[in-house]
């Protein structure tokens, strides 16, 4: 999920609309407007050739939803990691967006291109 907001936001999707509606699975509604915003946005984002995204999400919405998650990977995977998933005094974190993130991000804006609103559950 990180990697799609961060694509949102990238692609110059309201943060005021991504760090509220994709946060959690709280059955939140995307409505046929803003599912086809996202959808825009994100294939015009697409067309560039060298993508990065910067992971490392500022927004305390963002904090609060992987502090929640770290809790869990630390008790059901790796117990030795300590750390949150993201360091919050970090400055950036770059990703390349390569084929695989690419096309998991297009696949992603064809579903809100098509689907009409949609609920995050």
């Amino acid at each position: 999920m990180v990697v799609l907001r961060s694509a949102m936001v990238a692609a110059g999707v309201p943060e005021a609309l991504v760090y509220k509606k994709f946060i959690s699975n709280d059955s939140w509604l995307v409505t046929p407007i803003q599912s086809k915003t996202i959808a825009k946005k994100l294939t015009d984002w697409l067309q560039a050739d060298d993508l990065t995204l910067d992971l490392i999400e500022t927004n305390s919405n963002a904090h609060w939803s992987l502090d929640a998650l770290s809790v869990v990977v630390r008790a059901v995977g790796n117990k030795k990691d300590k750390s949150d998933l993201q360091a919050r005094g970090a400055k950036r974190q770059l990703c390349c967006v390569d084929s695989d993130t690419r096309k998991a991000i297009l696949e992603f804006g064809e579903f809100c291109d098509r689907s009409g609103g949609f609920h995050v559950c």
